[in-house]
């Protein structure tokens, strides 16, 4: 959090907000990206794992963040049951992906 994202933004054009960026991983990198995304979810809008392995305990895992779905998703910004601290907003609603140019609706390049 505090070299990859500095690095990112000061060697590419980021848009650098939250709504702008995500975190994913694949295999081992999923479980990671799952915990460091739960536990930064001021930081990122989206987060992803593919392939990988889940917390099988979802009362405690992901930061507390999934302890209560229902109430996650009615107030994101409420700290769960057990007093893990505030789970800061989630993303808003994705927009609508914009409609692709004929040349690619039909697959050719």
């Amino acid at each position: 959090m505090t070299e990859i994202i500095p690095m990112v933004e000061s060697n590419y054009r980021t848009l650098t907000d939250r709504e702008n960026r995500a975190i994913a991983g694949l295999s081992m990198g999923a479980g990671q990206a799952v915990q460091i995304g739960t536990k930064h979810l001021d930081k990122f809008s989206a987060i992803a794992g593919f392939s990988g392995g889940g917390s099988a305990d979802v009362q405690n895992g992901y930061n507390g963040a999934m302890r209560d779905a229902e109430a996650f998703n009615r107030d994101p910004s409420a700290p769960p049951p057990s007093g893990v601290g505030p789970i800061p907003a989630r993303a808003p609603p994705r927009r609508k992906t914009p409609d692709l140019p004929p040349s690619l609706q039909s697959g050719k390049s």
